[in-house]
């Protein structure tokens, strides 16, 4: 299942990233104007993001201070595709093999649960 996150005009320059998890598979969205004063923190969680393989885009929006560009187009693409992702995953778990096994794995939990009894 695919997670995401949305970074915009947030951050502060003393901001030290700790160690984290491969982010493979999380789409993460950063914006931040070009004169925005948390324009180098945005920055330092792209390179953050980036390194632990997050499927991050960045973008800076031109003649902007600390504000957000709600017609920005990479946010806007980053948004679609999200959807998009989003509707591919839950098709996917609605398709009878994706169901079969997760209701299969549920019985099998369910199973689990029952003290002196085979599952079954």
């Amino acid at each position: 299942m695919a997670a995401a996150a949305a970074i915009l005009c947030a951050g502060y320059n003393d901001w030290v990233p700790v160690d984290a998890a491969s982010l493979a598979g999380r789409y993460v969205y950063i914006g931040a104007g070009e004169t925005d004063q948390n324009l180098e923190a945005a920055k330092k969680a792209n390179r953050y993001f980036t390194n632990r393989n997050a499927d991050v885009t960045f973008e800076i929006y031109p003649g902007l201070g600390h504000q957000i560009n709600p017609k920005a187009p990479k946010l806007l693409k980053w948004f679609s595709d999200l959807r998009s992702s989003f509707n591919r995953t839950a098709a996917e778990m609605k398709s009878p093999d994706k169901v079969k096994e997760i209701n299969s794995s549920a019985d099998f939990n369910s199973s689990q649960g029952q003290s002196g009894k085979s599952g079954g």
